[in-house]
């Protein structure tokens, strides 16, 4: 599949621009060579049918990629939780995803 990727992105015009969105790579560094290519973006990759814990880990090990968990990151949230914890914090799904140094919980602006 990456070679056909590949291959289709070589076909692009000059200054055409993508967003690849594939599944999570069982291969650590998979997608490095995608993106390399100028036409290349981003790559989204989608939890793949892990568990949020299994996917973070393997995203973990696959720099440069952007997460697309939306099912993984709603499997622990219920319709009655508020959006924003008493701390002012997102609920735990949100902050699992960064490891030290980046792991800082995400606040709330002050809008006051």
């Amino acid at each position: 599949m990456k070679d056909e990727i590949s291959a289709q992105l070589s076909t692009l015009e000059k200054d055409a621009k993508v967003m690849l969105k594939l599944s999570i790579p069982t291969e650590n560094s998979f997608c490095n060579d995608l993106m390399k290519d100028p036409h290349v973006v981003r790559i989204v990759v989608l939890s793949g049918g892990y568990s949020q814990a299994e996917a973070n880990e393997k995203l973990a090990q696959n720099h440069g990629l952007i997460a697309s968990f939306s099912r993984a990151l709603s499997q622990d949230l219920t319709a009655g939780q508020p959006m924003v914890s008493s701390t002012g914090c997102f609920p735990n799904p949100f902050n699992t995803f960064m490891k030290p140094p980046l792991n800082k919980s995400f606040t709330t602006p002050n809008l006051s």
